[in-house]
């Protein structure tokens, strides 16, 4: 297993924090997202800092995220995946 990378943004780059109910499936999430053009880093346990991509408006960065987790949560019924407010 590849560690996840951590990465540093310019203050005006959006990133939304999302967290796992189980950690464990934190790598798994973040290879998920890894098929999408939205970037995962692990910033804690059970929870990524996800990058949407370049000049996506906030809003609909946060939308189609959200759109994603819900799959990935069909795929792992008894777990959630939630963009932290």
């Amino acid at each position: 297993m590849f560690p996840l990378p951590h990465f540093t943004n310019p203050p005006e780059t959006l990133t939304l924090d999302v967290w796992v109910s189980d950690p464990a499936l934190t790598p798994d999430l973040a290879g998920f997202l890894d098929a999408t053009a939205y970037v995962p880093a692990r910033v804690g346990r059970g929870t990524l800092s996800v990058r949407p991509p370049s000049g996506l408006d906030d809003d609909l960065a946060r939308v189609e995220l959200d759109i994603y987790l819900r799959l990935w949560r069909r795929r792992h019924p008894s777990e959630t995946a939630e963009i932290v407010p």
